[in-house]
């Protein structure tokens, strides 16, 4: 097998992953907290440097779902979470990225940021993205 190539100046196991979780209304509402570097931040502290490799070059992958509010149940319902996550790891692998986030882990994640912002009563959308953080020099 060739070897991978890398973008330059680059060092590898620099992936992170960004979820956006936004309120289901007229129109789409920030949120309070995003997750950002394995932590929840506030929204606003929740960003990704012009020199990173996923602005520069485009080196990320994202999944996309839904949440559901159930009023009887008082619980939120991901709508085919397995299933999503599933596409999500095929991406990164696609992409070989050098750190993979399993599906357990983003799934994880992904519930404590739907419980930090307090999202009760509505439906959500949310937006998983795994990408190339660190900085990349020109060639």
């Amino acid at each position: 097998m060739a070897a991978q190539q890398r973008l330059p100046g680059v060092s590898p196991r620099l992936y992170a992953l960004a979820f956006r979780v936004t309120e289901r209304t007229l129109a789409m509402a920030d949120p309070r907290y995003v997750f950002l570097d394995d932590k929840i931040v506030p929204w606003d502290q929740g960003t990704v440097h012009v020199s990173s490799g996923a602005f520069k070059y485009g080196a990320s992958v994202f999944e996309g779902l839904r949440g559901y509010w159930n009023d009887k149940d008082q619980e939120m319902y991901l709508f085919r979470m397995a299933e999503h996550m599933e596409r999500f790891t095929f991406s990164q692998r696609f992409m070989r990225f050098d750190e993979i986030y399993s599906p357990e882990y983003v799934t994880e994640k992904t519930q404590e940021l739907i419980r930090a912002n307090g999202f009760r009563g509505e439906n959500v959308h949310i937006m998983t993205t795994a990408y190339l953080k660190g900085g990349a020099a020109p060639a």
